[in-house]
Order: C-alpha cells, then sequence, then structure tokens
C-alpha cells in the first residue's frame, strides 16, 4: 500500500503506529490517554468491537495532521482539530 499510495504521491496516515502507541502504554491526546483495556481505556465501546466516539476524533485528527504536513493546510495550527472532550463516552454505572 505504502508504494501504491508514494507511487501516486498520496499520503498514509499510520493507524497502525496509533495501536502500536495503544497497546504499549497508551496513545495520549490532549487530556485523554487510550489504552486497551475495556471497559475504562476509552478506545473500545461496550460491545469490545467497535471504537468510540473520542477514539473516532482522536484518529480522524491524525488523517488532518498527514493532510496538513502533505499538503501545507494548517488544520492543527488553526485549532481546528477535534476537541475530544466534545465526544463523550458513556458507560452505565451498573449493567441490569
Amino acid at each position: 500500500i505504502q508504494s501504491k499510495a508514494s507511487a501516486a504521491g498520496l499520503p498514509i496516515v499510520d493507524i497502525y503506529s496509533l495501536f502500536e502507541q495503544v497497546s504499549s502504554g497508551g496513545y495520549q491526546e490532549g487530556d485523554f490517554n487510550f489504552t486497551n483495556e475495556l471497559l475504562t481505556g476509552g478506545l473500545f465501546s461496550l460491545d469490545g468491537l467497535h471504537f468510540t466516539p473520542r477514539f473516532n476524533a482522536a484518529m480522524a485528527n491524525e488523517f488532518l495532521r498527514v493532510i496538513d504536513a502533505t499538503y501545507g493546510s494548517n488544520f492543527e495550527e488553526a485549532g481546528k482539530l477535534n476537541d475530544l472532550g466534545d465526544y463523550a463516552v458513556f458507560y452505565p454505572v451498573s449493567l441490569p
């Protein structure tokens, strides 16, 4: 994929490295640290399969940073990255 993207002049967002950070202690963005803990890590929803809205926003920020670096845009500089605090993660206090 990398060679095809490079040949076409397209950037790659390295989500694999992001997950490596999560599994080796956590991925930090702003006030949030995502870990692979099922209920407390902020990464997975209650089904253990899908990501939380907050982590999806964090991944979107990674895309915006790569777009900035590749095309000279200024999403991050202009403060246009997702504010992860806007994406709440709610878990029930107790399950029925």
